[in-house]
């Protein structure tokens, strides 16, 4: 008898172990192909679990979502984790990770503008002149509140593939995308045919953070990922994944030979780290 119950502590202690073993995380889909910068976070995210020795399995979603509905998955627990710029409402109703994965690099803008454009934008000296134009952005998303809260014109679509349109319509005469996801999405507008460039002279800059985000309930796993973070930042690892994956974007850029416009970001929560100079990006 001893032996019998000996046994089945031990197949209870296994089964218990592999259930723990294959516990997986699943975090949203990238967009589409021209999605590059969707590698970043992952490759982030499954360092930073290596490193508290946690094994868990990363594990797509199983339909492409946009921002808004990945969050309702992860409100509901279908997801487990999601990147996305942080605001009030958002860290009310989900539970941030507050270190920027791309070093506040989400709150640098460029435009994409059509080339006819180019000239009206050669002579915004200021937010006030940038005041004239009509900006697109995606319905809900963050920078919507961050440019309507600075006065400046917004129109907006809930489908990202849908603001395309309203930009090469005319309906609207820019369309500011970071400076880590703009290249890439203009090649891939051209090669779909659409008539459009990065503008030459200007950049946007607010305060602004992207984090992972999990489910207000699941406290482990945010520490568990905070953990692995840190770590990443102590040992230079999360620089050096940085500069790979954004040194040639942010090269390209070239912010020094832009004028910069600065906006407030009153949607910025308090408990933003930004006196931590380690995680913020700075131009040189």
């Amino acid at each position: 008898m001893q032996r019998t119950w000996a046994f089945g502590l031990v197949l209870v202690t296994y089964l218990i172990s592999a259930v723990a073993i294959s516990k997986s995380i699943v975090y949203p889909p990238p967009l589409g192909e021209w999605d590059k910068q969707h590698n970043y976070p992952i490759t982030l995210l499954s360092k930073a679990l290596k490193q508290v020795d946690q094994q868990y399995q990363l594990e797509l979603y199983e339909q492409t979502v946009d921002q808004e509905q990945a969050l309702n998955l992860l409100y509901r627990n279908q997801v487990d984790v999601v990147w996305t710029m942080t605001n009030k409402q958002r860290e009310a109703l989900y539970l941030p990770i507050r270190i920027p994965l791309t070093k506040g690099l989400s709150g640098w803008r460029l435009f994409l503008i059509k080339p006819e454009h180019q000239n009206l934008f050669d002579s915004v000296k200021n937010r006030n002149q940038l005041k004239l134009y009509t900006a697109v952005q995606g319905q809900d998303w963050p920078d919507e509140e961050i440019l309507q809260r600075n006065q400046l014109k917004v129109v907006t679509k809930p489908a990202y593939a849908d603001l395309i349109e309203v930009l090469t319509s005319g309906q609207a005469q820019y369309f500011p995308r970071g400076v880590f996801e703009i290249w890439s999405e203009a090649e891939q507008f051209q090669a779909q045919g659409h008539n459009v460039k990065v503008e030459s002279s200007l950049a946007l800059y607010y305060p602004t953070a992207l984090y992972f985000f999990v489910n207000r309930n699941n406290s482990q796993l945010a520490a568990t990922i905070e953990s692995g973070l840190k770590q990443l930042l102590a040992t230079g690892e999360f620089e050096r994944m940085f500069n790979q994956a954004f040194a040639d974007a942010i090269a390209k850029t070239q912010l020094e030979q832009r004028r910069i416009l600065h906006l407030n970001n009153p949607s910025l929560p308090k408990q933003t780290p930004l006196a931590n100079k380690q995680l913020w990006f700075q131009p040189k």
